[in-house]
């Protein structure tokens, strides 16, 4: 399992499902494999050894998976599920989906692409690409390691859905696009779990003062860290205080670090994006992704603080800005469309936020899909 908000969102989740289940955890640690298990109301770990990844998607990997047969001998687990293909070799991900029980969540577009956010080399969203060609000149240029073989690669993950006992997405709109560019056979089990945030006991609600505005995302490129250098400015000098909450991304980042009212936080401990909102005071919360949104926990976190969301249409966004909390702008708003979105959310008092779905969902949620595929503990 990798690092991020993947990792985050399937640690929360397990820690429920713990309550009700044996739950065992590998993930890469440095140096190896962590085998964390939790069982009976009590938990312990161990390291196994296992080489670093070879960060080639098409590489055979045999110790990284003989580590995860030996775990799952040592814990005695009725099946595996794979979090997520990122950084996974899919050889060895197709080789445990024929042992025996399996399931796969597929949180990103790593099954189609090994740059699983679909972020270009030359910047820009590839649009799903399936240009060998221009595919190639994307993954050469970006350093990638090992066989570039993009048909190969779709394959043997279409294969690897296909093999599987069931596929998890965080949503509606993952699911759809995946089968769309994977083409598995349409009667694949599959369920949809949205991925729950843990919430702060006696958190505050932000008291969204109007000149309080905050950026998600930080400053990657496909974030739209490109717009920090212009939106934020723009809101400033209409006597807006803006915030930036979110890492990488340092050249955007940098570019505006000397604007007047404008805040970079940067990186933030996960989990206390909704204190950090709320502490701000911030009306409105702006999500500006390049890239489709597989889920977004960054709109759970603002709506938990009780903050409303000016969005670009990428992605699950869509679907999750339908039932309000903000509002939904076109897939490339214009700064001016953006500006304008702030200025009309940042003084409504009467906006309603969805409810956000914590973790303890997403587990009671997971339980019933292990009941109705017939895996138990």
């Amino acid at each position: 399992m990798q690092l991020g908000g993947v990792r985050i969102q399937a640690l929360a989740r397990l820690r429920r499902e713990a309550a009700h289940r044996s739950v065992a955890l590998l993930s890469r640690v440095p140096g190896g494999l962590r085998l964390e298990w939790w069982h009976d109301g009590r938990n312990w770990a161990r390291l196994m050894p296992c080489p670093p990844d070879s960060r080639d998607p098409l590489a055979a990997d045999p110790k990284w998976l003989g580590a995860v047969r030996a775990a799952r001998r040592l814990v005695g687990a009725p099946a595996i599920h794979i979090e997520n293909l990122s950084d996974l070799a899919l050889p060895a991900v197709d080789a445990l989906a024929q042992d025996g029980p399996c399931l796969l969540s597929m949180h990103d577009f790593s099954g189609f692409c090994r740059r699983p956010h679909l972020w270009e080399s030359s910047g820009g969203f590839c649009d799903y690409s399936t240009d060998a060609d221009r595919c190639r000149a994307c993954l050469e240029a970006s350093g990638a390691v090992g066989s570039i073989d993009q048909a190969a690669h779709r394959a043997l993950a279409a294969a690897i859905a296909s093999r599987v006992t069931g596929l998890v997405f965080p949503s509606r709109f993952m699911r759809d696009r995946l089968a769309t560019l994977l083409a598995w056979p349409a009667d694949r089990p599959a369920a949809i779990v949205e991925p729950g945030i843990e919430p702060v006991p006696a958190a505050p609600r932000s008291p969204r003062r109007p000149d309080q505005v905050a950026f998600l995302g930080g400053g990657a490129d496909h974030a739209g860290g490109q717009r920090l250098v212009r939106v934020p400015a723009i809101l400033a000098a209409h006597d807006l205080s803006v915030t930036v909450y979110g890492g990488y991304g340092h050249h955007n980042l940098g570019a505006i670090r000397r604007i007047d009212r404008v805040r970079v936080r940067g990186y933030y401990r996960s989990g206390s994006l909704p204190m950090l909102l709320a502490r701000q005071g911030a009306s409105v919360a702006v999500l500006l992704p390049r890239v489709p949104e597989s889920f977004s926990m960054a709109l759970s976190e603002a709506w938990a603080a009780g903050v409303p969301v000016v969005a670009a249409a990428q992605g699950a966004l869509v679907d999750r800005l339908a039932q309000g909390g903000g509002l939904l702008l076109g897939a490339t708003p214009t700064d001016h469309e953006v500006s304008a979105a702030v200025d009309q959310l940042r003084s409504q008092r009467d906006v309603v936020v969805p409810p956000v779905p914590a973790a303890v969902d997403a587990a009671a949620a997971m339980r019933d899909v292990y009941r109705r595929w017939k895996i138990t503990a």
